[in-house]
């Protein structure tokens, strides 16, 4: 009977406890952003080629690391459509996928992410041509969360859970594309200028 009792104390301390926390989750905002940037010294058009193709964006994204072999690809190779899924036992991973939505020739690319949970979650790599080089930003936003998904970026410390992802990812980025070498030039053979004192000779017929 006492050990009832005291089984019955404990769920109404834990029912009390989560009480608490789903009222507090209703105060905090169901929208937020996270971002880093980092500069490539190497012109947009070599950047965004590694950010338009879904499998070789993989190849610098940090999540990719924890189990590559959790990864398929769907739709075209790059561009609007191609997605990026994965289905692992790390719980650092879990399910989901990463799809491109939109995109600005050499200067932007946005991808949907679906978690398998209630929200709206972009992430929008933007790239900036500055003399010669392209300064990088990779922006995370979330919107519309559920109570729980409220619950649960209330309690996240984005520095702390995403920064060091987001900055392994863009110097991996940042190390594909500067290996890369620049374009050689096409050059044109310079035109040839017939002068006007060229004189043509004539043979007359015998």
């Amino acid at each position: 009977m006492k050990a009832l009792k005291i089984i019955l104390i404990v769920l109404m301390l834990l029912v009390a406890v989560v009480a608490v926390i789903l009222g507090w989750a209703t105060t905090v905002s169901g929208s937020g952003s996270f971002e880093k940037s980092i500069t490539i010294n190497k012109a947009p058009h070599l950047v965004y080629e590694e950010i338009i193709n879904m499998k070789k964006y993989d190849q610098w994204n940090y999540w990719y690391t924890l189990d590559p072999e959790a990864f398929t690809y769907e739709g075209p190779e790059e561009g609007i459509g191609s997605i990026s899924l994965w289905d692992s036992e790390n719980s650092d991973l879990g399910k989901g996928s990463n799809e491109i939505v939109e995109f600005d020739l050499n200067k932007r690319v946005k991808t949907k992410l679906d978690f398998g949970f209630s929200g709206d979650f972009h992430g929008e790599l933007t790239l900036t041509e500055n003399d010669g080089k392209t300064e990088v930003n990779w922006l995370y936003t979330y919107d519309n969360l559920d109570i729980i998904g409220k619950a649960f970026t209330g309690m996240m410390d984005m520095e702390a859970e995403l920064g060091p992802a987001f900055e392994q990812g863009l110097a991996k980025l940042k190390a594909v594309v500067e290996v890369k070498a620049d374009p050689v030039p096409v050059q044109l053979p310079e035109p040839v200028v017939l002068s006007d004192s060229l004189e043509v000779e004539t043979v007359e017929a015998e």
